[in-house]
């Protein structure tokens, strides 16, 4: 099953994307983007972790769903 918003895994993805196994986002001032942090590899490392853990996941399909390069663009589309 891809991932995707009605998956119900979604909210564990997200979760853990946004954690310390996935990008690690903080934002210390909620109303200045400019103070959002988050760490990347560049490439889709977390990703394909975090999405290994979760029974039933189709890995390959949820990524082409995501459509992008790298876990923080990924997260970053996410939480639009």
């Amino acid at each position: 099953m891809t991932m995707r918003p009605e998956h119900p895994l979604w909210e564990e993805f997200v979760d853990r994307m946004s954690g310390p196994e996935g990008v690690n986002f903080s934002q210390e001032d909620p109303d200045d983007v400019k103070t959002a942090r988050w760490t990347c590899s560049g490439e889709l490392r977390a990703a394909r972790a975090i999405l290994g853990t979760m029974e039933g996941v189709d890995m390959e399909a949820s990524l082409a769903f995501f459509g992008h390069y790298c876990d923080c663009e990924i997260l970053l589309n996410l939480v639009e």
